[in-house]
C-alpha cells in the first residue's frame, strides 16, 4: 500500500509542479539515512528511496514543501539538532510549522507536527498513513 501511495505522491508533486529531485542511489540513501536517524527501518528506506523531495524553494498546493535527503540531513544537524528522536522532513508555510518522523525501538515509524514554541502533535501512526492524509484529507495534517 505504501509504494502505491508515494507512487501517487510523486505523481502529484509533478501535476503541482514541484519537480522531484531524484533519489539518492541505494547506498548512498542508506548511508545518509544513518548519518541522519541511526539504522533505518524498511519504511524510511522505501520512503525516501521513492520520493527524495522536491526543488528547495517550491511549496505544493497546500503550501508544504517536502525536503530532500540532503536538506533532511543538514537541517536536523543544525536547527533541529536538539529536537532527540525527531527527525524532521518537511515543513509547512516556511518553517510555521514542520514535520518530523520518530523512529522507536521496535523500529515503528510515527509522524508528528511540531509548530509554536514546544507544542509536538502526532498525526499519523506511519508514513503510509501520513501521505494518505495527504493524499485525501490534508485537513488531518494541520494542528487544530
Amino acid at each position: 500500500m505504501l509504494s502505491e501511495r508515494l507512487v501517487q505522491v510523486g505523481r502529484r508533486w509533478r501535476q503541482e509542479g514541484c519537480r522531484p529531485v531524484p533519489p539518492l542511489p541505494d547506498l548512498r540513501l542508506k548511508e545518509r539515512l544513518i548519518e541522519v536517524q541511526g539504522k533505518p527501518t524498511q519504511e524510511l528506506v522505501e520512503v525516501f528511496s521513492t520520493l527524495n523531495g522536491f526543488d528547495d524553494g517550491l511549496m505544493d498546493e497546500e503550501c508544504l514543501q517536502f525536503w530532500t535527503i540532503d536538506k533532511i540531513f543538514e537541517e536536523n544537524s543544525g536547527s533541529y539538532s536538539n529536537q532527540g528522536s525527531f527527525c524532521h522532513f518537511a515543513d509547512f508555510l516556511i518553517n510555521s510549522h514542520t514535520y518530523a518522523f520518530n523512529q522507536n525501538e521496535a523500529d515503528l515509524v510515527s509522524v508528528h507536527c511540531h509548530y509554536g514554541e514546544n507544542h509536538i502533535i502526532k498525526i499519523a501512526d506511519s508514513f503510509d498513513e501520513f501521505f494518505e492524509y495527504y493524499l485525501t484529507d490534508t485537513v488531518k495534517l494541520f494542528p487544530e
